[in-house]
């Protein structure tokens, strides 16, 4: 596929992606600079999963297991974008574990900067302690809420954190399941005779698993919830229309791209022709297939 772009001036720079459509995602926080061309994007993010429930010192055949942390919701929206601006790429991070006996914390939230009422997805609730000597079980952490205004766009919630329990041969709660994600959760502890801090979540979302203490153990932390996602995906245009300056393209692949100057007259060059080749007669453009660099174009 060829695209056509009409350049009123013969010096610019380009940075260059030669899929046809493009996804990108992001792990931490980031920009996104919207390419030439495209009007909207596709925005995905899951919140942090909450961590785990620790567990106390425990007394004789009586083992302690704190509740797991509930798991990141999920959203999702189309967004309307200007070509060239920035979008500044909010990322949950990972949840800190707790302190030896002590309940867990809650999950941050995942969203773009400037359209937290069009798309964010929330964090996880935090797991609770195990700390008394009485038969009731902490409840799991919530699942990140799919409600507003903790989350917005088209939103399903995180999963719940599993209850911790108090006995002999007892078990700690799981972390919930970060939403649209499947064993992110961190699993609960169920070993006789084992004491262990809680098992972490994992990326995108996963509640942390609750502390286990064993008969006469010292006191142990839950696990940490998983970090959350955000994924942008859109369309490369088939004309980027009329450009000038500093540009930021993505091109099909096979990636073939002409540009047209104003100007009579000249030759092309390429300042790196590994990222953009060009015939310096036609103006023809070809990029490898992944390629992904800046290349001034004159």
């Amino acid at each position: 596929m060829v695209r056509k772009l009409l350049l009123p001036f013969l010096f610019f720079t380009i940075s260059f992606f030669s899929f046809g459509q493009v996804t990108i995602t992001f792990n931490a926080d980031g920009n996104f600079i919207v390419p030439a061309g495209v009007s909207s994007v596709t925005v995905q993010a899951w919140g942090a999963g909450g961590s785990g429930g620790g567990s106390t010192t425990a007394s004789y055949f009586n083992a302690k297991g704190g509740s797991g942390g509930g798991g990141g919701a999920y959203a999702t929206a189309v967004l309307t974008v200007i070509p060239g601006s920035t979008l500044p790429v909010k990322v949950a991070g990972t949840t800190a574990a707790t302190t030896t006996g002590s309940n867990g914390n809650d999950g941050g939230f995942s969203t773009i900067t400037g359209f937290e009422t069009t798309i964010k997805a929330a964090g996880g609730k935090a797991g609770l302690v195990k700390s008394n000597t009485t038969q009731d079980t902490p409840l799991g952490g919530a699942g990140g809420s799919a409600s507003n205004p903790d989350s917005y766009g088209t939103i399903t919630a995180g999963s719940a954190g599993v209850h911790g329990d108090y006995g002999l041969g007892i078990s700690s709660g799981a972390g919930g399941n970060g939403a649209n994600s499947t064993n992110t959760g961190g699993a609960g502890l169920g070993t006789q005779g084992a004491t262990s801090n809680g098992k972490p979540g994992s990326q995108p979302g996963g509640g942390g698993g609750g502390g286990r203490t064993s008969e006469y153990d010292n006191a142990t932390s839950g696990g940490a919830g998983g970090a959350g996602r955000v994924i942008i995906t859109y369309n490369c245009p088939t004309s980027a229309g009329t450009l000038s300056g500093n540009q930021y393209l993505c091109t099909y692949n096979p990636a073939s791209t002409t540009f047209t100057s104003t100007v009579s007259g000249g030759t092309w060059s390429t300042s790196n022709s590994a990222i953009a080749a060009i015939n310096s007669s036609t103006g023809a453009i070809t990029t490898p297939a992944g390629a992904n660099g800046t290349a001034t174009i004159t």
